[in-house]
């Protein structure tokens, strides 16, 4: 995609929710985080947040920020907010949609599809409330002349990222949860440059698409860390196992 004028992506991260058996110091609990992306005549957000029934509080015990204060933090209402990128329909992540009737959500078919068994999401928050307005896309879909959706299959049948094109970054990747972190990107990209092109079930097939587009940066829906390419160059063609000759 062409680079026409700036682009500003702003995390806002929403919350957090607990993993039965991570019951760890570290880990305080699993980020939950959206963006809003300001591009030229179109204000987006990608992800809108949490919500659970009764059961999934009681198990996940969310603690989360009122979206709407955390835009307006930035100057922008939810009327203000041209379209809704979903990278896919869990409540985690989908969960503040219905604060969007008659906003246009972009979301892959087959996301919309497996949304449809029962227990796959909180429906009446996601998909089902008043003025849900879907647009279904299969494969890439260009939301604005900067703004790209790219499928990421594997963590969910519909899983989708956004390519944002122009940023003072340049191309940044708003990965959701094609991968949990920026380390799990890191080793799914050095498996990638390691297994010269063979299959390698660390790194998923779409990787290999991804890195093509020379990405930037990669932003993730569960972790505040960044990625970025390596630095260092990978130097040289072979590729040895851990024993010797």
């Amino acid at each position: 995609m062409a680079s026409v004028s700036s682009v500003e992506i702003i995390p806002l991260p929403l919350g957090l929710f607990s993993v039965p058996g991570r019951e760890i110091a570290k880990f305080p609990g699993v980020v939950v985080c959206a963006y809003l992306v300001r591009a030229p005549g179109t204000t987006l957000l990608f992800d809108t947040g949490i919500v659970g029934d009764e059961e999934a509080v009681a198990r996940y015990r969310p603690r989360w920020f009122p979206l709407d204060e955390q835009l307006a933090a930035h100057g922008v209402s939810l009327g203000e907010v041209d379209v809704v990128v979903n990278c896919h329909l869990h409540a985690d992540h989908a969960g503040g949609n219905h604060l969007f009737p008659r906003t246009p959500i972009v979301v892959q078919e087959a996301e919309v599809a497996a949304a449809d068994d029962a227990g796959y999401t909180v429906r009446e928050a996601v998909a089902e409330f008043p003025g849900a307005t879907f647009v279904r896309v299969s494969g890439r879909y260009a939301v604005a002349e900067q703004l790209l959706v790219v499928p990421t299959r594997g963590h969910s049948p519909g899983h989708q990222s956004l390519l944002v094109d122009g940023t003072p970054d340049g191309t940044v990747l708003l990965a959701g949860q094609a991968f949990d972190s920026a380390s799990e990107l890191a080793s799914a990209v050095l498996a990638r440059q390691l297994g010269a092109g063979v299959h390698d079930s660390t790194a998923p097939d779409w990787v290999d698409e991804l890195m093509d587009l020379d990405i930037d940066v990669a932003l993730f829906a569960h972790d505040l860390a960044q990625w970025r390419p390596p630095a260092a160059s990978f130097v040289g063609s072979r590729v040895r196992d851990a024993w010797p000759a």
